[in-house]
């Protein structure tokens, strides 16, 4: 099991990241980020303290067709850093060894140990 969790909020660019779709919003807008006073804004800057979509400041920037795709976006109740980690081994870092034995975990335990198969 690969366990993986979203970018902080407070770290995604909201014109420049691929946050809300496979594209950025400069490139889907076709605006260009050069040109964008506020080119580094953060997706933070738009979520209130509540935790909520501010409608307003979207309103300010965005068409209604986009602002409905970012309000479709749930908002995290914290704001967690990326991270990735594998839940086979206290660290969360991957091996081939912790695989192996994920694996192994899961053929029955009545098969002796040297019929196993490589996966």
């Amino acid at each position: 099991m690969k366990i993986a969790t979203r970018p902080s909020n407070r770290a995604i660019k909201f014109w420049t990241d691929n946050w809300c779709s496979e594209h950025n919003l400069a490139s889907i807008l076709d605006l260009d980020p050069a040109n964008l006073p506020d080119a580094d804004i953060k997706v933070s800057e738009f979520i209130t303290p509540k935790k909520q979509w501010d409608t307003a400041k979207l309103r300010n920037c965005l068409p209604n067709d986009l602002i409905q795709r970012v309000q479709s976006i749930p908002l995290p109740y914290t704001d967690v850093a990326v991270s990735f980690c594998w839940g086979y081994t206290g660290s969360g870092d991957f091996s081939t060894k912790s695989a192996t034995w994920m694996t192994h975990d899961n053929i029955a335990r009545e098969q002796p140990i040297w019929q196993y198969k490589w996966l």
